[in-house]
């Protein structure tokens, strides 16, 4: 489940509308602000910011690494009736990845929030990009957001994860 918090999903640049396979590719509206916590922010502007330890850091198996990146534990954030843990990617101190993680005790508490939550996504954002049984993406005009079901060693978790388009301009490591 952690490896989940801050996966890199990357969406291309610029705004409007883009052809994928024949089809045009709709970004509706900004991601959502989770808490204080949006897309593009300035890591000044949060208080109590914990970077992740080298132990962490290796735990998230990162396919990708960009130049100048710290990834910080940050206080909890409500959204949508839910109380989420948060983990924020920066590059050069802005915030171009807000990963919300809510565990909970079984299936049904977990579909439930997942239910309400994608609803609320589909409410200002529009039909998503894709939708699978267990995640959905929006292509926005800043970046994507992702909703994430999952369950692992009994655990049941709801990743909702936002990535700034400004990935694509990022110097990558790996």
């Amino acid at each position: 489940i952690a490896s989940g918090l801050v996966t890199a999903q990357q969406g291309g640049t610029g705004a409007g509308t883009k052809e994928i396979g024949g089809k045009p590719k709709v970004r509706r509206g900004l991601a959502p602000t989770v808490g204080p916590y949006r897309l593009d922010m300035n890591t000044d502007d949060v208080s109590k910011l914990v970077e992740l330890t080298a132990s962490e850091k290796e735990a998230l198996n990162l396919a990708v690494e960009f130049r100048n990146e710290r990834i910080y534990h940050a206080p909890h954030a409500e959204f949508s009736g839910v109380t989420w843990d948060i983990v924020l990617g920066a590059v050069d101190s802005r915030v171009y990845k807000v990963s919300a993680l809510s565990v909970l005790e079984n299936r049904e508490q977990r579909d439930r929030i997942w239910r309400n939550l994608e609803g609320v996504l589909r409410t200002r954002l529009g039909t998503p990009a894709t939708a699978t049984a267990t995640i959905v993406t929006w292509d926005t005009e800043d970046g994507n957001v992702v909703v994430d079901r999952a369950e692992a060693g009994g655990d049941y978790a709801v990743v909702l994860t936002l990535t700034s388009r400004a990935v694509s301009g990022f110097a990558r490591l790996k």
